[in-house]
């Protein structure tokens, strides 16, 4: 699995946590996906990866900055806005540093409890519509699960 994928399902998981008003939906949702979320399942162009391919991914959000890790290692990070008053719910990830630098990658999140669940169009021409992936699309879905401190 491409490193570069693993980062963009991080961002797009960084969008998905809190109900938000309009007028700081964009506040709530930052303070909702602050903390570091665990990948749980990833599918990437239609095909679901393996659980033991993306175990050790994470992806941490402190204030507008987020980091994806396997492992120890970061693998990418840079910088991450939302908009909770779009349906679908939209973020912007850019990438500053590591895979994908100098990316935007847009896509779309939602928030259920401590889940966390993005989609992104890796090529960043395009944002997703819907929560899911097709052969050839570029797309990623994600869902994380919030880490215990």
């Amino acid at each position: 699995m491409s490193h570069r994928v693993a980062i963009l399902c991080t961002v797009l998981i960084v969008a998905v946590f809190a109900p938000a008003r309009a007028a700081d939906g964009e506040k709530d949702d930052k303070k909702t996906a602050q903390g570091t979320w665990a990948y749980e399942t990833l599918e990437w162009n239609g095909k679901k990866i393996p659980f033991n391919q993306i175990k050790m991914t994470t992806v941490t959000f402190d204030g507008d900055k987020f980091a994806i890790k396997i492992g120890d290692k970061v693998v990418s990070s840079g910088t991450h806005k939302f908009d909770a008053t779009k349906s679908p719910r939209t973020f912007d990830g850019t990438v500053t540093e590591g895979e994908g630098r100098g990316t935007t990658m847009l896509g779309i999140y939602k928030f259920d409890g401590d889940t966390l669940t993005g989609c992104v169009n890796l090529t960043g021409r395009e944002r997703p519509t819907e929560f899911k992936t097709a052969e050839n699309s570029e797309t990623v879905l994600v869902t994380a699960k919030r880490m215990k401190k």
